[in-house]
């Protein structure tokens, strides 16, 4: 026995000259035949994974602050750090440091950091606490004395707002908001239930990843399918009119429901027209056709409006609403010869009101040009002055007076560049310059004398095609 603390003596001197340092742990199994040790060095810095006192703390663990509340974290001193304390301490959020005065030095070991949560710092936002240990002029790296990460948010909002467009009784889609994540900036998991009976069975939407579904309800359907702010119906049922919705939107600051009776009549829009025809019917008129769209069934088409809207190809006066009609065409007259309109075809229900912007459907359009006056006027813009000009006379700006006594004078076309409308002279600039520049290479990325030369030259060429 006596032999073997020598040995053992011997092995824990080899052990420390071996490592240099540190704190030897000897583990020793005697046999008849050798004795075996096992040495262990714990170097002094901290090591992760071992049981060994850090120098401080943070608390509280991860905290949870609404904004326009405070956030208050402290930061706590334990180990042997002399000859520093608490008045080396600072706070840091992400990588920027935080500004001392928003700290409190509660005593020699705790230093607390407290601040409104106005926005400044949102979601899940990591804190820490540092050491500052640079003394005597020497630059020291700080040390790590302890984190957090803090939730910063809010409670979630109901749902309000809703829109709901409903194409008869095939499909359906409802919005609303807010986006719960734009408003409480923490992740909010958001539940919809329906029923077509209210106090009858509730089903549950099926749910995109980021939306979380309570299964507490009866069951879910594949007829509706949400995202963050919108649900699609793919199945109607056509014998009840109104439609319940539950809406749930919950996070770790509190949940919000919120329920709401929509009217399936009141929101159904039809689907837009497959395409629009135009067929020229003179100088003046266009038969505006469409066809009506395959998605709907005949009784449904039954109850459809539709509505012609007109106005001239590149100008950017207002629409012109040419009338409504239940029929697949409408002859729109009163337009200009030889001029080119796009006319713009929408339908809506016959029970909702015209004035309801959102009772119409998508839009689809078509273009076509009118004919040639039967008095040979060449093309032509409207006039804003009421000038005139005669089919013999063909020179630019040689325009007549309405009170003129020339006998050959048809109305119709302006003979001036300044008697165009400024909508109109403002189009045809805007078209060449756009066609000037479209035409610059990598050698000529300026607007040059050529390209400047082009552009007039268009100018010139748009009026000499459209006065007479």
């Amino acid at each position: 026995m006596e032999t073997c603390h020598r040995r053992s003596a011997q092995y824990a001197g080899q052990g420390t000259r071996l490592f240099g340092g540190g704190t030897c742990i000897l583990t020793m199994t005697i046999s008849w035949i050798m004795l075996f040790g096992l040495c262990l060095v714990i170097p002094a810095k901290p090591v992760r994974g071992f049981f060994i006192a850090t120098p401080g703390e943070m608390s509280p663990v991860n905290p949870r602050v609404e904004l326009r509340n405070y956030i208050e974290l402290n930061c706590t001193l334990t180990g042997d750090v002399a000859p520093f304390n608490s008045s080396h301490l600072y706070f840091q959020a992400g990588s920027k440091v935080i500004s001392s005065k928003f700290y409190k030095i509660l005593s020699p070991t705790i230093m607390t950091y407290k601040e409104n949560m106005t926005g400044q710092y949102a979601g899940r936002y990591p804190f820490y606490c540092y050491l500052n240990q640079t003394m005597s002029g020497e630059k020291m790296k700080p040390r790590l004395i302890g984190s957090q990460v803090a939730t910063i948010g809010r409670k979630p909002e109901k749902s309000r707002n809703l829109t709901a467009r409903f194409n008869y009784w095939n499909s359906g889609d409802i919005y609303w908001e807010p986006v719960q994540k734009n408003t409480t900036l923490v992740h909010t998991s958001t539940n919809v239930a329906y029923s077509w009976i209210y106090g009858s069975r509730i089903f549950n939407c099926q749910v995109s990843s980021n939306v979380a579904s309570d299964v507490s309800r009866d069951v879910t359907s594949a007829s509706c399918t949400c995202t963050k702010n919108h649900c699609h119906f793919s199945r109607i049922i056509a014998s009840q009119r109104y439609l319940y919705l539950f809406i749930e939107n919950s996070n770790i600051f509190g949940t919000e429901k919120s329920f709401h009776k929509i009217d399936v009549d009141n929101n159904v829009v039809p689907s837009p027209v497959k395409s629009v025809l135009p067929i020229v019917n003179g100088s003046d008129a266009v038969n505006v056709t469409w066809v009506p769209s395959v998605e709907d069934d005949p009784v449904q088409l039954l109850h459809s409006v539709y509505r012609v809207l007109y106005r001239r190809i590149y100008s950017a006066e207002p629409w012109q609403n040419a009338g409504e009609t239940v029929g697949e065409w409408l002859l729109v007259k009163g337009l200009q010869p030889y001029q080119g309109y796009t006319f713009n075809v929408s339908v809506r229900v016959n029970y909702r009101n015209s004035s309801d912007r959102n009772a119409w459907s998508e839009s689809k359009q078509g273009v076509a040009i009118t004919d040639k006056d039967s008095s040979g006027c060449p093309p032509c813009l409207p006039c804003v002055n009421g000038c005139r000009h005669s089919p013999n006379d063909h020179d630019i700006g040689s325009g007549v007076s309405e009170g003129s006594s020339d006998k050959g004078l048809e109305k119709g076309c302006c003979t001036d560049w300044k008697d165009m409308s400024i909508g109109d002279r403002n189009n045809i600039m805007d078209q060449c310059k756009q066609g000037a520049v479209s035409e610059l290479t990598a050698e000529n990325a300026t607007m040059t004398e050529v390209n400047l030369e082009k552009y007039t030259a268009c100018v010139l060429g748009r009026i000499k095609n459209i006065l007479p």
